[in-house]
């Protein structure tokens, strides 16, 4: 039994898109535009690396999307 899987067909990323209506959080899936949601073990992560800055980029960043 062969697998046959090409990084070509698997990779997918973007740099804007539409979001949820409530918690401002990317659309899931590939076919909808979506993107790597931020969750609540994702900021202890990047807040033990020290990158604050980029949580608070974020959150500007979604609340300019909000108005």
């Amino acid at each position: 039994l062969k697998l046959i899987h090409q990084v070509d067909d698997k990779i997918h990323g973007r740099s804007t898109g539409h979001y949820a209506l409530g918690t401002q959080q990317p659309l899931r899936g590939r076919a909808k535009q979506g993107g790597q949601r931020v969750g609540e073990m994702e900021v202890w992560a990047l807040e033990g690396f020290g990158v604050a800055h980029i949580l608070q980029e974020n959150r500007i960043i979604l609340e300019r999307a909000k108005k």
